[in-house]
C-alpha cells in the first residue's frame, strides 16, 4: 500500500500485515505520475433520447469552430457510435 496508508492503518492499529510486493502501477501518458483509481457516481444521457444524438451531430458539424480541425471527426465519430455518453466526467479537456 502508499506509505501514507500503511502509516495510518498503524495508527490506528488496524494494519495486519505489511510485506514488500513488487507490482506494476498504471502512469499517466501526459505527466508520468502514478494514476490512482477511484470508484466515483457518474452520470450518463443516452444518445437516442429524445433525438440527442442528432441534434449532437449536427451541432458538431454546424456550429463548433474545431481547433484543431482533425477534432471534429474524432467528436463526431464518438458520439455517432456510443450508446451513452458520461456527463460527469472526472478529467479536464481543452
Amino acid at each position: 500500500a502508499n506509505p501514507k496508508i500503511i502509516e495510518r492503518l498503524k495508527s490506528v492499529g488496524m494494519l495486519i500485515a505489511q510485506r514488500p510486493l513488487d507490482h506494476t502501477y498504471p502512469h499517466c501518458w501526459r505527466c508520468k505520475n502514478p494514476t490512482l483509481f477511484r470508484a466515483t457516481e457518474q452520470w450518463f444521457i443516452e444518445l437516442d433520447q429524445k433525438g440527442f444524438r442528432a441534434k449532437a451531430l449536427e451541432a458538431i458539424k454546424r456550429d463548433v469552430e474545431w481547433i484543431p480541425p482533425w477534432g471534429e471527426d474524432r467528436i463526431y465519430n464518438m458520439v455517432a457510435h456510443r450508446s451513452e455518453w458520461v456527463i460527469s466526467r472526472q478529467r479536464v479537456w481543452g
